[in-house]
């Protein structure tokens, strides 16, 4: 019994440091660190620069996963497989957009 309240409690603190951790890094830094400001100022020039923004942004539902199902409280997870879900589908038409946009450049 005590195991298993340590790996759900566990779980729930990692997701949530996962979760805080992707967003700070991700909007602070590394957004900024690809977006082109103008022509020749760009603060770090990356050929995979919109993969790479994509496949951060990506990683933010496992954290959401992670802190529903470590709360050890059935609607909690519900709510986190739900914030999970709309997450995701959030992302699919984002993701379809930019690289529509990305492969429309290329040729």
């Amino acid at each position: 019994m005590e195991q298993n309240y340590f790996s759900k409690r566990f779980l729930f603190h990692l997701g949530e440091i996962l979760y805080r951790t992707i967003h700070i890094s991700y909007i602070h830094i590394i957004s900024y660190s690809l977006i082109p400001f103008g022509y020749n100022f760009v603060l770090s020039d990356l050929n995979i620069g919109v993969f790479l923004w994509i496949s951060i942004s990506s990683i933010a539902p496992i954290g959401l996963l992670m802190s529903g199902y470590g709360s050890n409280n059935k609607y909690s997870f519900l709510g986190g497989l739900r914030e999970a879900a709309q997450s995701i589908s959030y992302e699919i038409p984002l993701t379809l957009s930019v690289l529509s946009i990305s492969l429309r450049a290329i040729h």
